[in-house]
């Protein structure tokens, strides 16, 4: 019996897929409404809806959301914004979120936005935000910790009408010792366990994405969301993860999305004419860009204290920069080789285990 017992959970180890991270939220508008979320902030503004679900462009699936904010958006506290809002999930004390969203900005912005961002319930303090700011014809994305100071953290220029994927590791802590932040752009490390006083104070946190902005500001402006997850682990966030079976990049019309998008197919990602590469233009602030051959991004866990307890990883279909590109128009990605299978290992190592169990059956007799 201990041998049966040892070779289940043997099998559990060797087979991905049997012992799969929970995907605590997954907001991909594939019902083709908003159900999936738990509100929205002026979702109807004074032309009609501000958010609605959309056929294209997609990151992945058959929908997407597209939030358009006018002047007159205004919350009761004077803020412009119109908004996605969901309560996280895991934002104890001590507790690990993993987190991610894709967006694609169809024009240049004309003001500073912040796109997505984490608040605490009740005293509605901000602990973290992603933003955008106009940048020649180009935009810049930065993402910035709130406590004990303000801080932005990173910065990098993206491309209008291309899909960019953001993921994080946040480790909730109302001590700046403790708290970590570590984020992912394009499948790209570009910060690494930094500290923050990530949890305000006692209260749980909620996230919101779209657009948020000073209440002066007059210019109409669209954003597309796509692919918001919070997970247990950090692979299912990866763009490889899910794929678009769709595969082709989207072309907008008139007041859509600009050609020479991402395209997300099926077992991986492979770029549109004319990708740039992640951030091109703007030089990543920390990590380094994933190897060839794909090292499981995220690497080791954070231990007591914040501490790395080890590398491990692990291989897998995750997307790593190639490096060169041809214009600015997209990302330029690739997957890496698939992992061979566990089951001809495992098949050996059930072999021997049967062989010490007969040899010890007849050492008895």
């Amino acid at each position: 019996m201990r041998l049966v017992a040892g070779m289940s959970a043997l099998l559990v180890l060797a087979v991905p897929g049997l012992a799969q991270a929970d995907v605590l939220f997954h907001g991909d508008f594939e019902s083709g409404d908003l159900s999936g979320w738990q509100s929205q902030l002026n979702l109807m503004g004074s032309a009609g809806p501000n958010i609605t679900v959309v056929g294209a462009p997609v990151f992945e699936g058959t929908h997407a959301g597209k939030i358009v904010i006018h002047p007159d958006d205004l919350w009761p506290n004077g803020h412009n914004r119109v908004e996605l809002h969901q309560d996280g999930a895991r934002t104890g004390e001590g507790q690990d979120m993993f987190f991610a969203f894709s967006f694609l900005l169809p024009e240049q912005p004309q003001v500073h936005n912040d796109i997505g961002y984490f608040e605490t319930n009740s005293s509605y303090q901000q602990s973290m935000a992603w933003y955008v700011d106009p940048s020649g014809n180009k935009a810049t994305l930065g993402f910035r910790t709130n406590h004990p100071q303000g801080k932005e953290q990173w910065k990098a220029e993206v491309s209008i009408g291309a899909w960019h994927h953001l993921a994080a590791k946040i480790r909730w802590s109302e001590d700046a010792a403790l708290g970590r932040v570590s984020l992912w752009f394009d499948g790209t490390e570009v910060l690494t366990e930094v500290g923050a006083k990530t949890k305000p104070d006692a209260n749980k946190l909620f996230f919101q994405l779209g657009y948020h902005r000073n209440a002066t500001a007059t210019p109409v402006e669209t954003i597309y969301i796509d692919r918001v997850l919070e997970t247990t682990t950090l692979p299912e966030l990866l763009p490889s993860a899910a794929g678009n079976t769709g595969g082709a990049a989207q072309t907008a019309g008139a007041g859509g999305a600009a050609s020479g998008g991402t395209t997300f197919k099926s077992g991986g990602v492979t770029s549109a004419s004319g990708g740039a590469v992640n951030g091109q233009g703007g030089a990543h602030s920390g990590g380094a860009n994933a190897a060839s051959g794909g090292a499981k991004m995220g690497g080791a866990a954070f231990g007591a204290g914040g501490v790395q307890t080890g590398t491990s990883g692990g291989a897998g279909p995750l997307v790593t920069n190639t490096g060169s590109s041809s214009s600015d128009s997209g990302c330029s990605c690739r997957t890496a080789p698939a992992p061979t299978t566990p089951l001809a290992g495992f098949g050996v190592l059930v072999a021997a285990l049967v062989g010490i169990r007969r040899r010890r059956a007849l050492s008895l007799n």
